[in-house]
């Protein structure tokens, strides 16, 4: 039986695309590293690292608004298996201009203090495990912080259903969001208990 090992670059100077539901465009370049790949019929391997970065783009928000952003996400060691719905499970890390495709994740009327905290231009930093697939976009304890802001969270997306818990922490403020087929909802009260309820572990 014959395996490969193989290396997939793509770039290209003005990209539109659409990632965990949010509108970019920019110039884009991606590497991804991976072995142990059956020849014969494609099977599943091994990814070795890799990198996606996104630069001199722009994030569109929901009033067609568009806000200059850059970002780069990093690819630990992980799972490629191209017949599954999870192409690849990874852990990632991730650094970015700002919060705003968080805040077009979110999609919920947050408290005024909350937003204006996520909207400063302030660099993100951030790591999830992370599961995708041609309809699947999955981020497992997701930890990220800009400014004086963290954001802990889950969220998946399969097709059309999406699905989501956050707890935005400033500190003495905190807020939950929980997304759930379009039912988007904002929890001020007990937001950090509810958090540990839903998604089974503590921020």
């Amino acid at each position: 039986e014959g395996v490969a090992k193989a290396t997939i670059g793509y770039t290209a100077r003005d990209l539109a695309l659409r990632a965990l539901d949010v509108e970019m465009r920019g110039r884009f370049e991606g590497r991804m590293q991976l072995a142990g790949i059956r020849i014969e019929n494609w099977g599943g391997g091994r990814l070795t690292g890799g990198h996606v970065r996104l630069s001199d783009a722009v994030v569109s928000d929901g009033n067609g608004n568009h806000h200059p952003w850059w970002g780069r996400v990093d690819f630990s060691p992980g799972e490629f298996r191209p017949k599954s719905a999870a192409m690849f499970t990874t852990n990632a890390s991730a650094r970015a201009r700002n919060a705003q495709p968080l805040l077009q994740i979110l999609k919920v009327d947050l408290p005024e203090w909350t937003e204006r905290m996520l909207d400063l231009d302030e660099e993100l930093v951030a790591r999830a495990g992370v599961r995708v697939g041609k309809s699947l976009a999955e981020l497992r304890r997701l930890a990220a912080r800009t400014g004086k802001v963290r954001i802990d969270g889950e969220y998946v997306a399969r097709g059309s259903s999406k699905n989501g818990t956050f707890l935005v922490d400033a500190g003495l403020l905190s807020v939950g969001v929980g997304l759930a087929g379009g039912d988007n909802k904002v929890r001020i009260f007990g937001p950090r208990e509810w958090f540990r309820k839903r998604t089974g572990w503590e921020p």
